[in-house]
């Protein structure tokens, strides 16, 4: 696993130890690597896990996890990741905050339409969220109908799309967000 797609960015330095929960997010995020799926019961279980680098550079070492990777509480940014494709829905509302299942009945509907909300974010009055790219259903054009749709029934919404996210993965790092200004 590296700090980024090294594809992408030649300059993106193979990671070699790192925790569980670290490993489980570029993996989750990139799509690559040991299957998301298996970090949870690696973890859970103690069992190492050890991801070779690169099938067509063998000679790299590869990341183990759990990998000392020095003090858990050390504040450290160890990738950035990015994921393209994905769908914005905004639903906005007065009652958000308030009104009981607003969300469950929100997530219900994309649950009932096979698509997977990757990522939420939340504030008094709205919730966007993002679909997860991978999804077969999540395609922009399929959203667009929920959206004016039964989506519309919860709260007045819109989506946007495609876009892209970009994450910061480390332990502990929100303690210390001058370091991230950098990264991003």
């Amino acid at each position: 696993m590296f700090s980024a797609d090294p594809r992408s960015t030649p300059t993106a330095r193979l990671l070699r130890a790192l925790h569980y929960d670290e490993a489980q997010e570029i993996a989750t995020q990139r799509r690559r690597g040991a299957a998301p799926a298996l970090h949870l019961p690696a973890r859970q279980y103690r069992i190492p896990l050890h991801v070779y680098a690169d099938r067509r550079r063998p000679q790299l070492e590869g990341t183990r996890a759990p990998g000392r990777s020095g003090d858990a509480r050390a504040r450290r940014l160890k990738a950035v990741c990015t994921k393209k494709g994905i769908t914005l829905v905004a639903l906005e509302s007065r009652e958000c905050g308030t009104r009981s299942g607003f969300l469950a009945d929100a997530f219900e509907i994309f649950k009932q339409h096979g698509m997977s909300v990757d990522l939420v974010s939340t504030s008094e009055t709205n919730v966007t969220v993002s679909l997860d790219p991978a999804g077969q259903h999540a395609r922009h054009a399929r959203v667009a109908d929920l959206v004016r749709g039964p989506v519309a029934r919860c709260a007045a919404c819109r989506s946007s799309g495609p876009c892209a996210s970009v994450s910061l993965v480390g332990r502990n790092i929100r303690a210390h967000p001058a370091q991230l200004g950098g990264a991003l």
